[in-house]
């Protein structure tokens, strides 16, 4: 049987997931944004990381070598990566980058979302 890391159907659907969170601001109101930007970081710092990538990747492999789900597909694809500067970017920065986007767009720029709590 193949390793998680193999299979191909948990990295699609944890792909779409991210594609999904990086179109939020434009469809989710910021509320439920920042909800889900505060319960992420809960989960990167109980769980060491995201679920999704835990589950996916050894554990020997993720703590080792840093290995995030953009590295995985980066890699996947013959591309390099600093493995430790995109790790703290897909953590901590990316997140932010969204709720920030979020704010600017239904607030600062007044656009209206699908999901407005």
């Amino acid at each position: 049987m193949k390793k998680n890391s193999e299979n191909l159907i948990l990295p699609l659907i944890h792909t779409l997931i991210i594609f999904i969170a990086w179109l939020s601001p434009f469809w989710l109101d910021w509320k439920l944004i920042l909800l889900v930007y505060i319960l992420y970081t809960i989960q990167m710092i109980v769980f060491k990381g995201c679920i999704l990538t835990n589950w996916q990747i050894s554990k020997s492999i993720r703590k080792e070598n840093n290995m995030t789900m953009y590295a995985f597909w980066i890699e996947k694809f013959g591309g390099k990566t600093n493995r430790n500067r995109l790790r703290f970017w897909s953590r901590w920065i990316m997140p932010l980058i969204l709720l920030i986007a979020s704010l600017i767009w239904q607030i600062l720029l007044n656009n209206p979302v699908f999901i407005k709590i």
